[in-house]
């Protein structure tokens, strides 16, 4: 009896050390959440206070990217959108090399790390929206009705262009240098644009002296031009905002599909670019327009002398054959790429195809309105970045038609990959053009090795990865066959 009255103790005493020491457990957690340097916020209140401290922020995602052609380098900058008690504000937010979320403006995001200043160091993040959910409004199919903005600075009132003839470059489809004859025939007839050009307005300041935000391509620029356009224009009435000065040439920055813009009109869900008085019926009105309606760069998938291989190099603005790529500094170059062209919700089910099955598939060329078939998404696997992901070989056939007319010596099937990849949570949203006739760097110049990438007739490409084929049977102008075989 004794020895279960002491088992029964020793028991009792055990239940009760464990219930302690769970809820000291507890209320020490608790503590840990709310301390100063780990204290969760919500999207309203956040104040100076929290600087330097690990705080949550919820909100908007809103993605410019700043393009350098000169020099063929880009900058994506980020911010995160939130409700506070005064209204919308913007922190810019600063990821970690290598875990920048890609993405599209418009995804919710849900961001752990430290509040300094306008900027937000990033340590963690979540993207709660995924970049193809239909519920993000990407908006690019149909008429985009556009605010064109026309302004200047106060030490340069000339201006190179009129309003008429800006209308002219932007909208006319008559020109066919334009950027609506241009996004109507990419997108098959199904997106335009239809708008009004505002101004001249002056802007406060001196571009010669690099004064925001005549000189500046960010978000100091946009609320500048936008407040002083807005006694003319209702916001709410368009999609899309495009900002002209007409006294500097050589300019080009958007945002990354539709943010949120507070006007004295309210809040609207518009996308924004900047584009210079001498490139807006050049390739660098389009490449621009392109971003505004959400896709990223065309590039090259460099391998030396194979097609393809694990960490290849991504060669930025590396697609010579794609507007979202290296040819912004002549006229307008040629289609978006299918990885951009399905994005945009520009095919319909007849004209790609998912294809999981060996066979001879005929294509006909992509750069017609048509009820055939013009690209087949090839399901694979492959390395990028050390990591392995699910993608797509998109192949489709290629002629010199329409805006594509100027590669007069195209005639061949083209495969660009799929690179909308997921790891991470992080997606790059950038396409790769793979190269059929590959070179080493010391055979051929980079820029007339990425110009000759096509698989012609009697040519046949083996994934010996994969152990797939890719053989062209015929190529006559009308129509394209390939086999297909070991999938």
């Amino acid at each position: 009896m004794v020895k279960k009255r002491n088992f029964l103790f020793f028991f009792i005493s055990a239940l009760v050390a464990v219930l302690i020491f769970v809820v000291i457990f507890l209320i020490t957690s608790e503590n840990i959440l709310q301390s100063p340097g780990n204290k969760e916020v919500s999207i309203n209140g956040i104040g100076s206070s929290l600087e330097k401290t690990n705080v949550q922020l919820k909100g908007s995602l809103a993605i410019i990217i700043i393009d350098d052609f000169e020099n063929r380098i880009s900058e994506t900058v980020y911010y995160i959108q939130i409700e506070e008690s005064d209204g919308l504000k913007e922190y810019q937010l600063i990821f970690k090399k290598g875990k920048e979320p890609g993405g599209i403006s418009g995804q919710e995001i849900d961001a752990i790390g430290k509040l300094e200043g306008e900027k937000f160091f990033v340590e963690e993040y979540n993207l709660y929206t995924p970049l193809k959910d239909p519920n993000i409004n990407i908006g690019a199919i149909g008429v985009q009705k556009t605010a064109v903005i026309l302004y200047n600075d106060r030490t340069h009132k000339d201006e190179r262009l009129t309003k008429e003839e800006v209308w002219h470059k932007v909208f006319n489809l008559s020109y066919n240098q334009s950027i609506n004859s241009y996004i109507k025939e990419i997108s098959y007839n199904k997106t335009w644009l239809e708008g009004d050009v505002f101004g001249v307005y002056t802007l406060p300041c001196d571009a010669r002296k690099r004064d925001p935000p005549c000189y500046s391509g960010g978000w100091e620029g946009r609320e500048a031009i936008m407040d002083i356009a807005d006694p003319d224009i209702y916001f709410p009435n368009y999609s899309r905002i495009i900002a002209i000065p007409v006294n500097i040439c050589c300019v080009g920055f958007s945002t990354i599909g539709k943010s949120i813009v507070q006007t004295e009109d309210g809040r609207v869900f518009l996308s924004y670019l900047k584009v210079g008085w001498a490139d807006i019926d050049r390739g660098t009105g389009s490449h621009e327009f392109g971003h505004s309606l959400g896709v990223m760069h065309a590039n090259d998938y460099e391998c030396g002398e194979k097609v393809v291989e694990d960490n290849c190099e991504t060669l930025e603005y590396g697609d010579g054959f794609d507007q979202m790529g290296q040819c912004f500094d002549i006229k307008h170059c040629g289609h978006f790429n299918p990885v951009h062209k399905e994005f945009l919700g520009f095919f319909d089910n007849f004209t790609l195809m998912k294809i999981e099955d060996d066979g001879i598939y005929r294509i006909v060329p992509y750069e017609l309105l048509s009820n055939n078939l013009q690209v087949l998404k090839i399901p694979v696997t492959y390395i990028l970045n050390w990591h392995e992901n699910s993608s797509y070989f998109y192949l489709y056939y290629r002629q010199p038609i329409g805006f594509d007319s100027r590669y007069s010596n195209l005639s061949g099937v083209m495969i660009n990959i799929d690179s909308t990849l997921v790891y991470y949570g992080r997606r790059d949203g950038k396409s790769r053009l793979l190269d059929f006739s590959p070179h080493s760097d010391n055979e051929v110049p980079q820029r007339e090795d990425s110009n000759d990438v096509v698989l012609r007739k009697g040519e046949r490409y083996v994934n010996d990865r994969y152990g797939f084929s890719i053989e062209v049977l015929e190529e006559n102008g009308e129509y394209a066959e390939v086999s297909i075989q070991g999938l």
